[in-house]
């Protein structure tokens, strides 16, 4: 069947033909049934006591530091960034009808690497969440709230079997390390292995942090939208976990120029002990105020409630004001 192999682009470019055609009862119930079987193994990360391995890897939260940018350059660079993105896709793409001429519906799909799992549940994810976008005026309470939540679900789940993976490997990475350190007769390795368990340790921290950043923001791309709002808010309300909490976040900033600051101050507060949380908290409110407009005010007020440090930002604004306005001609009484 189609939808159990959308790790291949081919397959997948069907499915979403499909579902952008109709919204047929059997392609979204087959879909749905697709998606709670990838990953069954695992729960929908918490973003808490789950990470606590992870949590405890690091002593001090990474300092975070907004640097001088203009708005609209970054928002340039975004799209490029996004281009740059979709030609890669597409090159990718093309290699891959390449290698799949032996591509078939009767491969065995139990014996895919984890690698391609990882791949079928963000093409199923995006698909659940393309459902849902295309669709909301004309599903139901319950049929949108189903979609939307499997959509965070399978995200988590696909998630949680990575930061499993890297909780559960973190001594054998350390020790691996060190082994290495002391074949290869590295110059001063005594002094050298001393610093290689908490190098280490921030390195996986640091990759746990790319990975939920990463899988919060695929989650929130896929399925949000503004005409959802009641969904997302009865999904939390539901399930009042770190984890939704981000996902609902992450929507609300890039669907909306303000930033809700009582919301972030409560979240900050609730994740201090949360080193991971904290610091994708502090990075989504970083990239909404690269991409949007904010008073030199208002971006003191949030990254002194989230500790972020800023560079003095009245220079580039006043420079950005300054493009939107005439300029006044003035003469020169040099001569006079």
């Amino acid at each position: 069947m189609l939808i159990h192999r959308v790790y291949r682009s081919e397959y997948a470019n069907i499915v979403m033909f499909l579902t952008h055609l109709s919204k047929d009862s059997y392609i979204m119930d087959t879909l749905m049934g697709a998606a709670k079987r990838i990953f069954e193994e695992y729960i929908p990360t918490k973003l808490d006591d789950d990470v606590f391995k992870i949590n405890e890897m690091i002593k001090a939260l990474p300092e975070q530091v907004i640097e001088e940018f203009e708005v609209e350059q970054k928002r340039e660079e975004e799209l490029d960034a996004k281009e740059q993105s979709e030609i890669e896709a597409e090159s990718e793409l093309e290699l891959e009808e390449l290698e799949d001429t032996n591509a078939s519906l009767d491969e065995d799909i139990s014996a895919i690497d984890y690698f391609a799992k990882i791949n079928l549940a963000f093409k199923t994810l995006d698909l659940l969440g393309q459902l849902a976008k295309a669709y909301w005026g004309e599903l139901d309470a319950n049929e949108k709230s189903e979609i939307v939540l499997e959509t965070y679900n399978l995200g988590l789940r696909t998630l949680n079997s990575f930061l499993n993976l890297l909780q559960n490997s973190s001594r054998e990475i350390v020790d691996h390390v060190l082994k290495l350190v002391e074949e290869k007769h590295i110059k001063d390795r005594h002094t050298l292995k001393k610093t290689v368990e908490a190098d280490v340790m921030n390195f996986i921290f640091n990759t746990s942090f790319l990975t939920v950043w990463g899988v919060t923001k695929r989650i929130s791309n896929a399925v949000g939208t503004d005409k959802l709002k009641k969904t997302y808010s009865n999904i939390l309300n539901e399930h009042p976990f770190v984890s939704y909490k981000l996902i609902n976040l992450s929507i609300d900033l890039d669907h909306n120029t303000r930033i809700p600051f009582e919301e972030v101050k409560q979240y900050s507060s609730d994740f201090n002990k949360n080193n991971l949380a904290k610091v994708v908290l502090q990075n989504l409110i970083i990239n909404h105020l690269y991409l949007f407009e904010t008073g030199f005010r208002e971006k003191q007020k949030i990254c002194s409630i989230l500790g972020i440090k800023i560079h003095d930002q009245r220079l580039i604004d006043n420079m950005s004001q300054r493009k939107s306005k005439p300029i006044k001609s003035k003469t020169n009484n040099c001569l006079n």
